[in-house]
């Protein structure tokens, strides 16, 4: 099966899509029972996107951005949601965060920090995609499980956050995880961007690719786009753990598609030898058998943590396209 087609022939999505979430979003609000739209606004490309398209619909949205002072190197863009008419409510998460952390009694948030920078900088990548295995199968009684808890702690205080101001503002919650991130597990169980959370979840359906597809149909600042993606732990990228996106979504069209591994690598080969020499120093760490196995196991292992079966697809319901 030839995979060159799977991302660059893929059929203009985005007037449909847009149009089936404005009528969504504006009959839930208009017509149910809520009475304005919130979600989590990071700062990343998936909250713009998300609230981009709420404010097309022409309903009230709020944009709660919750930071906790500790993490460094991250961008919040709140112009951003300013210059889109969102109503931006700032929150800082730091007391409760840490009150928490000490409650649990994690590690002290600078280790951890200081921890997993070296470890994305200075481990070989077969060892990070291995401590990644370990830590989606189990993770609690282990020492490093006890960072790693830490490091989630934030995204489920931010669940909390959430859903206050949703339940003062009569909000619909609105969830910003694209399928890429679903299909991998990589977030946080029992955050914000868990797709079990939340009335609506429009990205949860769309690789990262269409995500970014999307967010130019809807004219986003280029800055957003150029943005590197983040899981908010302060100085890493998303890239550390997961390996270029236009990589990662072409292996998971291929798993998707019952493709060999054999059959996924000589495509992503083939990609990399017709993009900028640039882009393909940047792939060629990646373009092993091992990073495909390493993609098809968290893909099976968080299929396993949804309670789903072993294909580990993640296609929640979305316009067909």
């Amino acid at each position: 099966m030839d995979l060159r087609s799977f991302v660059e022939m893929e059929e203009p999505f985005e007037a449909e899509f847009v149009a089936f979430w404005k009528r969504k979003i504006r009959a839930g609000v208009s017509r149910g029972k809520f009475h304005a739209v919130v979600l989590g606004a990071s700062g990343g490309l998936d909250s713009a996107v998300c609230a981009a398209l709420s404010v097309a619909a022409g309903v009230p949205v709020v944009a709660v951005q919750m930071v906790d002072r500790r993490v460094r190197g991250e961008t919040y863009n709140p112009g951003y949601f300013d210059e889109l008419g969102a109503e931006r409510i700032p929150v800082d998460i730091t007391e409760e965060v840490a009150d928490r952390e000490r409650r649990l009694g994690l590690p002290p948030h600078w280790t951890t920090v200081l921890g997993l920078n070296l470890l994305v900088r200075v481990a070989p990548r077969r060892m990070l995609w291995a401590l990644m295995a370990q830590m989606k199968r189990s993770h609690a009684d282990s020492r490093l499980g006890r960072h790693y808890e830490r490091l989630l702690t934030a995204h489920r205080v931010r669940r909390c956050v959430l859903q206050t101001i949703a339940a003062k503002r009569g909000g619909a919650l609105l969830n910003c995880a694209n399928r890429t991130e679903c299909e991998l597990g990589f977030f946080v169980e029992g955050g914000v961007d868990d797709v079990r959370f939340g009335q609506w979840a429009p990205l949860a359906g769309l690789y990262k690719f269409q995500v970014r597809r999307l967010a130019r149909f809807l004219a986003l600042p280029p800055r957003l786009l150029q943005q590197s993606p983040s899981p908010g732990f302060g100085g890493v990228r998303d890239e550390h753990f997961l390996g270029p996106y236009e990589l990662v979504d072409r292996i998971l069209m291929g798993l998707n598609r019952g493709c060999s591994d054999a059959v996924i690598l000589r495509a992503l080969k083939d990609y990399a030898e017709r993009v900028g020499r640039p882009l393909s120093r940047r792939f060629r760490p990646f373009l092993r058998t091992a990073y495909v196995e390493h993609l098809r196991q968290l893909r099976h292992l968080s299929a396993a943590k949804r309670g789903e079966g072993g294909d580990g697809s993640c296609t929640p319901p979305i316009p067909s396209h």
